[in-house]
């Protein structure tokens, strides 16, 4: 009687072993695809492979210009406590070079630098503001004569001097249309709608870098599919991205 309990035990046993052996290998075939759809999920959601001949905005082609807009549709771009952040960590994850991941993450903190310091500025230091100037500083760190000036409305001398002699330390943003304009006769007020996709022509851009300070600066792209705009900062001499969002005002010359 014990063989055969014995007998019929050792097939129970076999059958067992087989059974593991089994599931064993389909466990690892599904981590194996699982492995492999980690691997080129980024490649399949994007198949075209992006990166620049160049980086230097002031010399960049058309079909870099494409390509950075295209690159700029990809990235998840957020705000917290006014400051943009973008939410991938490399460029492999949306299938663009390091280089240019890394490029279009700086214009970000270009223009979070420029939101930093201006928020820290005193209002005696020649600003843009959404009030009345306050003090007498004649600093030439005045970003509206920048931007006039970048856009050919005259040496920066001359447009600071005019500036300062009309306003004071800094430019109410309600006179922002009349000071353009004294400068660009022929040139209007725009609304983003009214902005083509692609290349700028130094247009004077206000944006809100603080509850009461603005920041002047000219653009040089707009991506209307990802809703940003490339814009020159003569002021700090760094090129930076913004939302349209946080475009307060257009001035085309």
């Amino acid at each position: 009687m014990l063989n055969q309990k014995l007998e019929v035990m050792k097939p129970l046993k076999k059958s067992k072993l087989f059974i593991s052996f089994m599931l064993m290998l389909f466990t690892s075939s599904i981590i194996g695809f699982w492995s492999c759809e980690d691997d080129s999920i980024f490649e399949n959601q994007y198949p075209e492979f992006l990166k620049l001949d160049s980086y230097n905005l002031s010399e960049i082609s058309k079909k870099d210009m494409s390509i950075l807009n295209g690159a700029l549709g990809r990235l998840d771009v957020y705000k917290k406590n006014g400051f943009y952040h973008v939410k991938q960590t490399s460029g492999a994850q949306v299938n663009i070079s390091e280089d240019l991941f890394n490029f279009i993450k700086s214009l970000y903190d270009n223009t979070n630098d420029i939101k930093s310091q201006s928020c820290k500025l005193s209002y005696s230091v020649p600003r843009l503001k959404s009030e009345d100037p306050e003090g007498t500083d004649s600093s030439s760190s005045d970003c509206m004569a920048r931007a006039i000036s970048y856009a050919g409305g005259g040496t920066y001398g001359s447009v600071g001097s005019y500036l300062i002699s009309q306003y004071g330390s800094g430019v109410p943003l309600s006179d922002f249309n009349e000071v353009c304009h004294h400068f660009f006769p022929s040139g209007e007020t725009v609304s983003i709608s009214d902005i083509p996709d692609g290349g700028m022509n130094d247009e004077i851009i206000i944006f809100m870098t603080g509850d009461s300070t603005a920041h002047a600066v000219n653009g040089i792209w707009y991506s209307e599919g990802s809703g940003t705009i490339i814009f020159h900062d003569e002021q700090s001499g760094q090129d930076g991205s913004l939302d349209v969002n946080d475009v307060v005002s257009i001035y085309r010359p």
